[in-house]
């Protein structure tokens, strides 16, 4: 009996921690907009299934503020590697 309770405790403070981490990034993310925010915030909060959600659906939605965007950034093609015939021109 002992082993199950302390089976059931260890699976419940996985599964608050990666609460507490779900909600932590979606605090430092933007997601476009507060409503969405809002709403990855809800899921994360389900019990058990809200942050494997999040981390499986919403995780690569969000955006960390100050994050480079390569594909829409105006520096796009220096982070675009050369081949070695290349490198010393245009530079």
């Amino acid at each position: 009996m002992d082993q199950t309770i302390t089976f059931w405790l260890g699976v419940g403070a996985l599964f608050l921690v990666m609460t507490f981490i779900a909600i932590l990034d979606i605090a430092a993310k933007d997601f476009g907009g507060m409503g969405k925010k809002l709403v990855w915030g809800f899921i994360a909060l389900i019990p058990f299934i809200g942050c494997i959600a999040y981390f499986a659906f919403g995780f690569r939605k969000g955006k960390r503020p100050g994050a480079i965007d390569n594909q829409n950034s105006p520096y796009a093609s220096d982070l675009t590697p050369r081949p070695p015939s290349l490198r010393g021109q245009g530079e």
